[in-house]
């Protein structure tokens, strides 16, 4: 990257916008229609305008992948600050995203004598009504004429200010409808009830979604104690990092502008919509422990594997217990979604009489670029060598796909793991302290006895 010193004032600072964001003679032009809708089930008495842009290379005949972004034409306007259309258009023609729908749909409007803009009740609020509008309303209408993908993972959502607001609780809400969000400049702060996200981030499973996010060194109240949009920008991206998401944080110079993030938009689709190969190899859908079979936990393993995250007996990592299924059903897509991103794999293990005792496997948790296991057998299995067993075979397993070391992260009074991990080879590297006590850090590197 060719360096680029940094201004030394912070103020009404304007970035300039790359290649990316202007129209380019070799690159043939998309193809947008304006769509009205004129009632709205979710949002009684409002109508809106909705643009949907379509660029050279779209397959008519293909399921394509669709980008909605929220504030419709200040979104698409060739001549504003983003220019989705455009740039849309360019990445398409180099290869650089899918050949994807742009969907830009714009905040409901009253007829007068009432409020013209709908916009702060429908970005603001924390719930499921905006995501379920453009579920139920807005992407069928679309489907009336072109071809969308119904994968989540070839869905995403972007916008900025309340629209970034809407765009990250459109994916909390409905992950089964966005993996990928885009939010520019959100204003978490104005929120009804204040910021929620820092602590759900904190308190649940991680979802399967994938979040760039910007934030302006000088937004609104940058520097006081409350109303501090772009402290609470930074409150989410450090929560997001601490529970592990693949995310990205981006804080500019200026002030509440969509100028900094329509210049980023070219980057933020390349980084969101990249393709997530793995430096590895694929870890083997099934393993043998034992009398155990190891095989790769899928959505149809939810109500067995709840079974054993509900119990309190059993399930004591993390934050304990998992009350509610639906929590099970999220920590379940984010494994899948980690599999896919770093070749990580999770499985279950089954007696031969197919009764799910236990779960071992790898994520990319406190080592960095280096994966961590996890196992667990359930209560009334333990005592039986079972966890041992499934944890060399995983670690086996991580060594084939060639990862080099696999590190365990354990508390001093989990004496049975860690007699566990001392029979298969971990050795000690170094000891940590978080906010919930100390950790025993060990690690097992390829060539190492596994016993």
């Amino acid at each position: 990257m060719p360096f680029s010193g940094i201004p030394a004032i912070q103020g009404d600072l304007v970035y300039e916008h790359g290649p990316d964001s202007f129209v380019r003679r070799d690159v043939p032009a998309g193809v947008t229609t304006e769509l009205t809708l004129d009632h709205s089930t979710s949002y009684p008495g409002t109508r809106r305008r909705v643009w949907v842009h379509v660029p050279h290379g779209v397959d008519p005949a293909a399921p394509a992948p669709v980008m909605v972004f929220n504030d419709g034409w200040w979104y698409l306007d060739p001549e504003g600050d983003v220019r989705g259309g455009i740039v849309l258009d360019n990445l398409v023609h180099a290869g650089q995203i899918p050949a994807m729908i742009g969907v830009f749909v714009d905040p409901g409007v009253f007829d007068p004598p009432h409020e013209p803009k709908n916009r702060n009740t429908e970005y603001d609020a924390f719930d499921a009504r905006y995501a379920d509008f453009l579920t139920t309303e807005v992407l069928p209408l679309v489907e009336q004429r072109w071809n969308l993908s119904d994968d989540l993972e070839q869905r995403g959502i972007c916008g900025g200010s309340s629209g970034g607001n809407a765009a990250f609780t459109a994916a909390w809400q409905r992950p089964d409808v966005f993996a990928k969000v885009i939010a520019f400049n959100s204003s978490f702060a104005q929120m009804p009830g204040g910021n929620p996200y820092p602590p759900l981030l904190a308190a649940e499973s991680a979802k399967p979604l994938r979040i760039f996010l910007q934030a302006a060194h000088r937004d609104l109240n940058w520097n006081q104690p409350t109303d501090n949009w772009l402290a609470e920008s930074l409150r989410v991206g450090a929560a997001l990092a601490e529970a592990g998401y693949d995310f990205r944080l981006v804080v500019g110079d200026g002030g509440h502008s969509p100028n900094h993030g329509g210049v980023l938009l070219p980057d933020a689709l390349r980084w969101t919509w990249r393709t997530a190969a793995s430096r590895h190899p694929a870890m083997a859908d099934e393993l043998v422990a034992g009398e155990l079979t190891l095989r790769v936990l899928t959505s149809g393993d939810a109500d067995a594997l709840h079974a054993i995250f509900s119990d309190p007996a059993t399930h004591t990592i993390g934050n304990g217990p998992i009350s509610d299924i639906e929590g099970t059903r999220d920590w379940l897509r984010g494994r899948d979604e980690r599999r896919r991103q770093h070749g990580v794999t999770w499985y279950g293990a089954w007696r031969a009489d197919g009764t799910l005792i236990g779960n071992a496997g790898l994520f990319m948790g406190r080592t960095g670029d280096e994966p961590e296991i996890g196992f667990e057998i359930r209560s009334v299995d333990q005592g039986r060598g079972h966890g041992g067993k499934v944890a060399a075979a995983v670690v086996h397993e991580a060594h084939r796909a060639g990862f080099a070391r696999v590190w365990a992260t354990v508390r001093p009074s989990n004496v049975g793991s860690l007699r566990a991990l001392a029979r298969i080879g971990f050795v000690h590297d170094h000891d940590e302290t978080d906010d919930r006590g100390d950790l025993v850090c060990l690690v097992h590197e390829s060539g190492g006895q596994i016993c």
